[in-house]
């Protein structure tokens, strides 16, 4: 079996950014769907890579990976909102891997904890994958099921560091606001967010809109 080096991987990474940019004048399957699909599997390639060679367990490339992970799952959140809707894009696939690599996240997170390694980012990451099963992550039958009891335990997972962040008490905000059903104030945070928390929170604008009408 063929397996990349460190150096293979970060080169293969560089060269996945520049395909996100390219248009069908650079390739004929460079739509936006055919960019994911091709991103989906190169992505899940170097996230299974750096587990099996153990590069998340090693202080020196542990930094790195993380890095990685997070603008994967970045790339997954994003794309579950840009590509909703469109031809041969698949939200369960898409959300299967996103699930995959904030598993991988919450792993590597604990282990640079122990290695006394920084992670500036967790905070904003638990929160995403704490606010998505909370409100529902959409299964293979392309239904969501809300899942209280899995986002508290992921809260339970910010260190004190975490806590102190403007994340958790924003992602506790949203979940109160969600949970009461209160359209407006979920529109007006939704208007003031960071885009890619804004692309989590889309996927319950419809919702949140039928219960505006039900108000009026």
């Amino acid at each position: 079996e063929n397996v990349r080096t460190m150096e293979g991987l970060n080169k293969a990474m560089v060269r996945l950014r520049t395909i996100m940019d390219w248009t069908e004048a650079d390739h004929p399957d460079a739509t936006p769907t055919g960019i994911h699909a091709y991103l989906w599997d190169r992505y899940r390639e170097v996230r299974k890579e750096c587990s099996t060679q153990r590069f998340n367990e090693d202080p020196r490339y542990l930094p790195t990976v993380i890095a990685w992970n997070e603008e994967i799952a970045r790339f997954f959140i994003a794309s579950n909102h840009e590509l909703a809707g469109m031809p041969n894009f698949t939200q369960a696939l898409n959300q299967e891997q996103f699930n995959k690599v904030l598993m991988d996240l919450q792993a590597n997170y604990i282990m640079a904890r122990s290695l006394n390694i920084p992670t500036p980012n967790a905070a904003e990451f638990k929160s995403y994958f704490a606010l998505m099963t909370y409100m529902g992550l959409e299964n293979k039958a392309g239904k969501k099921r809300a899942n209280k009891v899995g986002a508290a335990v992921v809260l339970k997972t910010f260190t004190d560091e975490e806590k102190a962040s403007p994340w958790l008490a924003l992602v506790l905000a949203i979940m109160r606001i969600h949970a009461a059903d209160e359209a407006v104030p979920f529109f007006r945070v939704l208007r003031a967010c960071p885009y890619i928390l804004a692309c989590v929170l889309a996927t319950q604008v419809a919702d949140m809109r039928l219960m505006g009408f039900r108000l009026v």
